[in-house]
């Protein structure tokens, strides 16, 4: 990872920020001597030099110590299909208002009894976005402002300028090509092609390299294809010593490198294939699709699925209705979604099936809809997955 470029998603950068801060001063009340004593809500002692200050720090630990070339993308002011995901964010917002309200009705009663909350439960500060674009100039970083959601340009900024996760062995390709998406976001996991990072899970790690031997012989070595090809020890692809052949006895110390690494990189192909066994990333998008994203969430999953199509009927939808746990029902959608695609793959040459090939990926899809508006919503969901270019030109832009 180390030598990449990393493309910060930066409005959720901001949260992030915005959260560390107030978990930083949650303990230091904590850690107080005095647990009794109350304390106003960090809401007002949030100041935004105190956001500058750790966001710079956070840069610059990004920068100096993990190594990363860094590209930050801001939201612009465009939305579609997100008036339902709007409203429900406003309503939100109206409800960490008035836990605000409550909090200092409750503050000037009675100090004593009045209820903390977390920051994420408070409203966030008026102008905490400009205030990180403002940091990210003043750090002289790369700053880019999208024209809409900047979720899909940082996917195809991630794709376009990358080798792709680990495809760099064992080529002559430079390492610092790669790049990688740094979000909270969980859709980046279903984007195509996009390495997404989660904000807070890079680290660094401490290698330790063998023995290096000094005074190297040339040898001779058999590699593959080849036959008495000259060269050092290691050199070549797929190197094999003779059994004649000895090492040198004058090892060099032991040494020991930092490197930066992440406890996950997620990829849709990697995800689809291991964790849920999808034979294609296509169907992991359907899955993402039917368990619901910023666009499909109002609707009932049962009204994505192919309406009176008799075929799927003989592999009704999960009931998930029943109180299990939310990995439960995950699961049990994606076992739907391989049965229904294995049903209908079946079943080529159907006039209904041969009607419902992805456009764009070529394979057969398994939600279908005689409803316009939901099938506007499915084929936005699967062109935004996809970095089909040109959406803001070929959909509906929110009224504002």
């Amino acid at each position: 990872i180390p030598y990449s470029t990393l493309v910060i998603d930066g409005v959720g950068f901001a949260g992030y920020i915005l959260e560390k801060l107030g978990s930083q001063y949650n303990d230091y009340h904590s850690n107080r001597m005095n647990q009794l004593t109350p304390h106003i809500p960090f809401y007002f002692e949030f100041t935004y030099i105190d956001f500058h200050n750790l966001m710079r720090m956070e840069i610059e630990l990004l920068q100096n110590q993990y190594k990363f070339n860094l590209v930050v993308m801001f939201d612009g002011k465009n939305r579609q299909y997100k008036s339902s995901t709007v409203l429900s964010r406003k309503t939100q917002t109206n409800n960490k208002y008035n836990n605000l309200y409550n909090y200092c009705q409750a503050y000037r009663e009675d100090p004593a009894r009045a209820q903390q909350r977390r920051i994420n439960e408070y409203p966030w500060p008026s102008l905490i976005v400009q205030q990180a674009e403002d940091t990210c100039r003043c750090l002289n970083l790369a700053v880019i402002h999208c024209p809409g959601e900047a979720d899909q340009d940082i996917a195809v900024y991630c794709a376009q300028n990358s080798l792709g996760v680990g495809s760099n062995v064992g080529t002559s390709a430079s390492v610092d090509t790669d790049c990688y998406c740094y979000s909270g976001d969980s859709d980046f996991a279903v984007m195509r092609d996009c390495a997404f990072i989660e904000f807070g899970t890079l680290k660094l790690l401490q290698m330790q390299i063998p023995n290096i031997y000094e005074n190297q012989m040339v040898v001779t070595v058999a590699v593959a294809g080849d036959s008495n090809v000259h060269g050092g020890l290691g050199s070549g692809s797929g190197v094999v010593l003779s059994d004649s052949q000895s090492l040198p006895t004058t090892p060099t110390t032991p040494h020991t490198i930092t490197t930066t690494t992440s406890e996950r990189v997620y990829k849709r192909s990697t995800i689809s294939a291991n964790i849920f066994g999808l034979p294609h990333e296509s169907l992991f998008v359907e899955l993402c699709i039917l368990l619901g994203n910023d666009f499909t969430t109002p609707l009932e999953s049962k009204k994505l699925l192919v309406e009176g199509f008799p075929l799927l009927k003989q592999h009704p939808f999960p009931d998930i209705s029943e109180s299990r746990n939310k990995d439960y029902h995950i699961r049990a959608i994606a076992k739907w979604v391989v049965q229904a695609h294995d049903l209908i793959n079946s079943n080529r040459g159907h006039p209904k099936i041969d009607s419902m090939v992805d456009r764009n990926t070529g394979y057969y899809t398994i939600l279908a809809c005689k409803n316009r508006a939901v099938q506007d919503l499915v084929r936005y969901s699967r062109d935004f997955y996809e970095l089909v270019p040109g959406l803001l030109e070929r959909y509906p832009v929110d009224a504002p």
